[in-house]
């Protein structure tokens, strides 16, 4: 059992001072509450025990929670006022939600601006205090606060709505503000969003923001998975899976238990989650396969923590398949969309999604569903209000009954992502290329396949073949070519899983490129061909498959396209006298450095010979041996711009492989760099030392940005070496940790070497440290190291001010193997301070005839100056509340000809290259009490049965909160969003009458009404006559 990610284990020192520093405001706002007066007598008016609220997430179910955990106080009995949090800026525009489209981006409501003065008061906010949310619908959703968390530089809390109505998540960093509303009961939410400098409340489908509503499994495997689900638990034996090392996408599947406190789950109260009841096997069978529908992707399914860890937020999720379906009652799973992208802004930078299912076709169906949502996908269902599309063609027993993954798959055999080709389809978004979008930082897995064609793979006896392949999306087409003296040709293709999207077709081509025969059966997902052929060149060609053409409607009872047809396969089969050309599998490009050693073999198979073509023209210094296939030597001379193997160029070795098939050729080019330039050059100034037996050296390279300069080149080292480049780095201008919390660096670094492995130990890598600690990415928080094949990569670290740190670049090799060049590269592109607040602006209370006024504050170091009012940047003129604004660009901020919409926070933000700061928040407020202008009066002629209605106006400084009292007894607090406030009673009862006062508060001072005696002309209810 795990207590890992979600307990705040992020906040560390330097996030504290990046959250004062760059945010400005969040330190200023925890220890400066808000000082409101909060009335002590005891409130009427009782809410709902929480525990017995609809579970927050997309749960529709009023289930009391499974677990509480530590955060998990129930709400008051009783309700204080409301604080609100935020509030609307005029009336929604837009229409109310239409019925479901074909389009989930388009399932888009009302639009609400808000006003988000009161956003420094949510550093006040604790567990057990009442909020008041804006609603579309007008008015406002009062909600209790279970959870209060700091995570990185962003506070996030989570509640519960009142009246069982849901829950509501909110996040700020006092730069931006997101959060959602979930009402499950109403099928839609609520998501709050920065639109460009404005804050908006949209109306959504609930189903667009979370998984929702639930989808089971069906009849008998429905009843398999409850059973399992109400089984005793066991300790579970998880196997280390890992089933794409090096990925760059990590999927965490947690199988032994995780408790998990997250503002967006169960209303922010803490998830104790049982460990899965699954075997090691089956747990095995679930990723091999669910890693099938993600095979086009840079993305492992794994088992080992310490791979999500490493990753950054942003390119991993973690999963957590448990019995415990709390976070959403009766589902098979839940998930947030785009919480994969989201994670570290709108979401915790460990957010998790969950898996209910326990039996190996459900967990596998509901993981790579709930997955998908995460990186933004939507529902695929059905016009006329099918939300879960569950498929056609069959059952489990028929290979090509066919179901979406964004739809319900557990009763269908090939379950692919779709683009809503299917009858009445209610969604057509592009699965794929949402999945790949940039922003989910993984993509798609390059095509092994130079151009899309290689030779056959031949087996050493030259009569069977066998290979894999990889189909990447429905276009692809992988090409494989052979010479044959005749004969009979057997082969075959099929998924290389059991469970696979793969649906495939073969063709055999001719020479000329025509069809000599096609495979493409309508009852299986493989392919083959028996055909007898004459001596020849030839091709096999392997394609996604589909089942059917689409109808004009859809496919309807049968049958698919071949979108979703994608992932691995393998091709095999015989011929008697196969012949198979060479094949290079080397890299075809070679740096290297004057005046330092260089070695480089080539790789090539089929049996070749090897010669050097004429056309090559080797860099001073090298030479290449045709028998070993080593090129080796030190080069003397730095290679021009000019073409490869001309004079002014690059090298180029030209290779001929050739074997009884035929010939291949290589292109290598090798290009020297220049050596002995100043390592300085490289460091921007700084004087470096490197490792004596294996020197770091300056050498002239394309940069990342086009230019050439100096970088600095990682010394030659053996297998099991590490060579060293270190310089130290001061502050500069007198710089103090207090002035100048920390220093920005960042540069470009590029490597060739052996990739590291799935434990991240084996394999070759550099890595930056700073006074020995490993580091992490300034804005991922990912630890810092390279390895494998790469471009230049941007990298940025903070270095903590005030001191002479240390920065580290160490290249190390584990005991075996090299691959690439065994180098690494590297230059700084900036080292410097984000600007610094040396004088912060001081609140204001205005008199209430006050014309104009003026704040100052000072940032220096900054090469821009904006100074911004609940935040939305000022400038120069005329505002639209009709004051005048000078100085917006400047430390000294003058408004005149001022109205009472000029009031709220206030503050100056800087910015330079490294970075920004903000001062704190100041208020600019009016002093106005309250006062009642218009005192409430007493009915006359009341009788017992009529209606009551008690009416008052208000001004003073907002927010006002009033409450009614009736011979002293108090109703609940409420804020008064208008000048009027009106006390009703729909149907008076004898009970009715007394003597009523309202009492109003702001925080200036509080007020009280006259008194008013309610009484009755009758001591009964009359039954009047009825209105004709």
């Amino acid at each position: 059992m795990k207590n890992s990610t979600h307990l705040g284990r992020w906040k560390t020192a330097a996030f504290a001072a990046a959250a004062v520093v760059i945010l400005g405001s969040l330190g200023y706002l925890a220890g400066n509450r808000l000082n409101q007066p909060r009335p002590s007598s005891p409130e009427a008016g009782a809410q709902a025990d929480s525990e017995s609220l609809s579970q927050a997430g997309p749960a529709s179910h009023a289930v009391p929670a499974k677990s509480t955990g530590g955060n998990s106080a129930a709400a008051s009995k009783t309700r204080g006022p409301s604080v609100a949090v935020l509030t609307p800026k005029g009336t929604a525009t837009g229409e109310p939600l239409p019925p479901v489209g074909m389009n989930p981006d388009a399932d888009k409501g009302r639009v609400v601006k808000l006003d988000a003065s009161k956003l420094k008061g949510w550093a006040n906010l604790k567990q057990g205090d009442q909020i008041a949310l804006p609603s579309a619908a007008g008015g406002t959703l009062e909600g209790t606060v279970n959870l209060v968390q700091q995570d990185g530089t962003w506070l996030r809390m989570g509640g519960l709505l009142a009246d069982g109505k849901g829950s509501f998540s909110l996040n700020t960093n006092f730069d931006q503000v997101s959060g959602m509303m979930l009402l499950p009961q109403d099928g839609i939410g609520y998501q709050i969003q920065m639109d460009g400098l404005e804050l908006v409340l949209i109306e959504r489908r609930l189903s667009s923001l979370v998984c929702f509503p639930s989808a089971t499994a069906p009849g008998a495997m429905a009843a398999s998975d409850t059973v399992a689900r109400n089984a005793v638990a066991t300790a579970v034996v998880v196997p280390i899976i890992n089933t794409r090392p090096g990925a760059r996408g990590v999927i965490y599947v947690d199988f032994d238990g995780e408790t998990v406190t997250d503002p967006v789950w169960n209303g922010g109260r803490t998830i104790n989650a049982a460990p899965s009841l699954l075997t090691s096997d089956q747990i095995t069978l679930i990723l091999n396969n669910a890693s099938q529908d993600w095979a086009p992707f840079d993305v492992t399914f794994t088992t080992n923590a310490a791979l999500y860890t490493a990753a950054s937020p942003g390119s991993r999720m973690h999963v957590v398949v448990t019995p415990t379906d709390t976070a959403a009652s009766g589902s098979g799973g839940v998930a947030y969309v785009d919480s994969w992208s989201g994670a570290g802004r709108g979401f915790r930078s460990d957010v998790v999604c969950w898996v209910f299912n326990q039996s190996v076709k459900t967990v596998t169906e509901a993981l790579s569903h709930e997955v998908g949502h995460t990186v933004g996908l939507n529902h695929d269902g059905q016009t006329g209000g099918v939300e879960y599309y569950s498929g056609h063609g069959g059952g489990l027993t028929t290979p090509t009954s066919w179901a979406p993954i964004m739809g319900v798959g557990y009763s269908r055999s090939l379950v692919q992502w779709s683009k809503g080709e299917y009858a009445k389809a209610n969604n057509t978004e592009d699965d794929l290329a949402i999945i790949g979008k940039v922003a989910n930082q993984f993509g798609f897995i390059k095509n092994e396949l130079l151009n899309g064609v290689r030779p056959l793979p031949v087996g050493a006896s030259g009569n069977t073949f066998e290979g894999t392949g990889l189909l990447r999306t429905a276009a692809s087409i992988d090409t494989y070519k052979f010479k044959t003296a005749g004969g009979q040709l057997l082969a075959s293709v099929r998924a290389a899983a059991t469970d696979s999207d793969v649906d495939v077709q073969l063709e055999l081509q001719n020479s000329t490129g025509g069809t000599v025969v096609l495979s493409d059966l309508s009852d299986s997902l493989s392919a083959s061909i028996n055909k007898a052929i004459t001596a020849g060149d030839y091709s096999l060609i392997v394609r996604p498959a589909g089942l059917g053409t689409k109808p004009a409607g859809g496919f309807t009872t049968s049958g698919y396209s071949a979108y979703g047809s994608l992932g691995k396969y393998v091709l095999s089969g015989s011929l008697q006298s196969i012949i198979s050309l060479p094949v290079f599998s080397s890299a075809t490009s070679v740096l290297g450095a004057t005046g330092m050693p260089l070695t480089y073999t080539v790789s090539v198979s089929n049996g070749s010979t090897v010669t050097v073509a004429a056309s090559t023209r080797l860099p001073a210094g090298l030479s290449f041996n045709p028998q070993t296939l080593v090129l080796s030597g030190t080069p003397t001379q730095e290679s021009g711009a000019g073409t490869p193997g001309a004079a002014d160029g690059p090298g180029l070795l030209q290779l001929v492989a050739t074997n009884a098939s035929g010939s291949t050729t290589a292109n290598i080019v090798i290009t020297i760099a220049k050596s002995g330039l100043p390592l300085p050059d490289a460091l921007l100034g700084n004087t470096a030392t490197t490792t004596p037996g294996a020197p770091w050296v300056g050498v002239s390279l394309l940069k990342a940005d086009g230019s050439t300069g100096t970088v600095a080149q990682s010394g030659a080292i053996a297998n099991g070496g590490a060579t060293t480049l270190r310089f130290d780095y001061t502050p500069k201008n007198g710089a103090s940790r207090a002035t100048a919390p920390w220093t920005l660096l960042t540069f470009y670094w590029k490597a060739s070497t052996e990739a590291l492995g799935s434990t991240l130990l084996k394999g070759d890598a550099v890595q930056c440290r700073v006074d020995g600690a490993l580091q992490r990415d300034r804005d991922l928080g990912t630890p810092v190291y390279l390895s494998g094949e790469t471009g230049w990569v941007k990298q940025t670290i903070r270095l903590n001010g005030g001191a002479t740190h240390r920065v580290e670049f160490i290249y190390a090799k584990d005991a075996s193997l090299s691959a690439g060049q065994d180098r690494v590269w590297l230059y700084l592109d900036s080292l410097g301070q984000p600007p610094v607040v040396t004088v912060a602006p001081s609140s204001v209370r205005l008199a209430k005839d006050a014309t104009t006024f003026t704040l100052s504050a000072e940032i220096t170091g900054a090469d821009s100056l904006v100074w911004k009012k609940d935040f939305a940047t000022l400038s120069n003129g005329t505002s639209s509340s009709g004051s005048t604004i000078t100085g917006a660009t400047t430390g000294k901020l003058v408004l005149s000809n001022i109205s009472g919409a000029d009031v709220g926070d206030y503050w100056l933000e800087g910015r330079n290259a490294y970075g920004a700061v903000t001062t704190k928040p100041v208020e600019v407020v009016l002093s106005t009490p309250p006062v009642i202008t218009q005192q409430p009066a007493a009915p006359v002629g009341l009788l017992v049965g009529d209606p009551l209605t008690l009416t008052a106006t208000v001004s003073g400084g907002t927010p006002i909160y009033y409450q009614w009292l009736k011979d002293g007894m108090s109703t609940r607090w409420n804020v008064a969003y208008s000048s009027t406030i009106s006390f009703n009673v729909l149907k008076t009862t004898a009970a009715s009458a007394g003597k009523y006062k309202l009492v109003v508060l702001n925080q200036f001072a509080t007020v009280t009404s006259e008194p008013v005696t309610v009484s009755f002309s009758n001591a009964a209810p009359t039954n009047r006559p009825k209105a004709k």
